[in-house]
């Protein structure tokens, strides 16, 4: 986006992002969470290939939560179609049963491999651009 728009975007997103979260965690808004959900995650992906395709492999994506940044990838495409499939799964029709432990169990362990994955790919996308940049620098 031009340079004049961003200092508006950038706030609306993180509404946009906070909102998100707010609406899927209501059961009776959880459909039109998930669908903002795919709608902003397609954004991205759209705006990360218009930037690949222009050529434009400096600019941080802005997901590291500010530890360490990393460039816009294809793999960073490929993460983000993943997560709108998961996303889109989160609105299927689900079985009308009360949860036993042992779902719960499962819940937590599935969700804390679900974080441990996204976190470790989002690892290796980051250092993947690193070692680019460095490669161009010495090589």
């Amino acid at each position: 986006v031009p340079a004049l728009v961003v200092p508006l975007l950038a706030p609306l997103i993180i509404v946009l992002e906070f909102a998100v979260v707010v609406l899927v965690l209501i059961p009776e808004t959880r459909s039109a969470g998930v669908i903002l959900t795919a709608s902003l995650l397609s954004i991205y992906i759209f705006s990360i290939a218009l930037n690949l395709v222009r050529g434009r492999t400096f600019i941080d994506c802005g997901c590291s939560w500010g530890s360490q940044g990393h460039q816009i990838s294809a793999w960073l495409i490929v993460r983000n179609l993943l997560m709108v499939i998961v996303a889109l799964i989160a609105i299927l029709p689900v079985a009308d049963r009360s949860l036993q432990l042992l779902d719960w169990v499962l819940a937590a362990f599935a969700g804390t491999a679900m974080i441990a994955i996204y976190l470790i790919g989002d690892l290796l996308i980051a250092n993947g651009s690193k070692l680019r940049n460095f490669n161009a620098a010495h090589g």
